[in-house]
């Protein structure tokens, strides 16, 4: 919906998923999910300190719920990284982005489209830093 120039029926939306997913003490993928694709909705309007927060929530229910090395925290990881690079944290950019590509390549194989998200992110942020023949 974020797409459409539809943020707050989006963010509404999630808003409420997320709430009743944090109220319910949900185990599912989808309470990672609904902070992950929330903080999209921030993301896209260039609102990153409202994001950050919401990543990260979705990544301490993801590590709790899944552990380091599910999907879940592979997704929520490939996300953040790329809003900590366009914050200019490289190194955490890096770091979250390296861990993202490793568990989706033990998961999915390395010819999988998520392999190839994940390099694409990585490839941004070493050349954000200045370490393009690294990207």
């Amino acid at each position: 919906m974020d797409q459409l120039g539809r943020e707050s029926e989006a963010r509404r939306h999630l808003e409420a998923a997320l709430e009743r997913l944090r109220s319910a003490e949900s185990r599912s993928e989808d309470r990672s999910r609904a902070a992950y694709y929330l903080a999209r909705t921030y993301e896209a309007t260039r609102d990153y300190a409202a994001a950050e927060p919401l990543y990260l929530d979705g990544l301490e229910a993801a590590y709790r719920n899944f552990g380091p090395n599910s999907y879940i925290v592979a997704f929520g990881e490939m996300n953040y990284g790329d809003l900590l690079r366009l914050l200019g944290r490289g190194v955490e950019a890096r770091q979250k982005l390296q861990h993202a590509l490793q568990t989706y390549t033990a998961l999915l194989g390395p010819k999988h489209l998520s392999v190839a998200g994940a390099w694409f992110y990585l490839g941004q942020a070493l050349a954000a830093d200045g370490a393009r023949s690294e990207a």
